[in-house]
């Protein structure tokens, strides 16, 4: 039981740090916002997906242009190509 807590405890923990650094790293460009309002991990599958992401354009001709808007994005590994390098 202490287990199952425990594995329940470290997803959900990881899933908020994966959805701070993908809040903070895009911020780093200096001409565009980013926002990601959350983050789901399939560890099953190996695969994530990233909920209400929007990036604005901040400086230069089209500022405040939205530069990308998504509901959810999901991204899964190719585990074949992987085996093939």
């Amino acid at each position: 039981m202490i287990i199952v807590a425990a594995v329940l405890v470290v997803h959900v923990m990881l899933a908020i740090w994966v959805r701070d650094h993908a809040n903070r790293k895009p911020s780093e460009m200096p001409d565009y916002r980013t926002h990601v309002g959350a983050v789901t991990l399939h560890f099953w599958r190996g695969a994530y997906s990233v909920h209400n992401i929007n990036v604005v354009k901040t400086s230069g001709k089209s500022t405040g242009a939205v530069f990308l808007r998504a509901n959810v994005s999901s991204k899964t590994p190719s585990f074949r190509r992987l085996k093939e390098n």
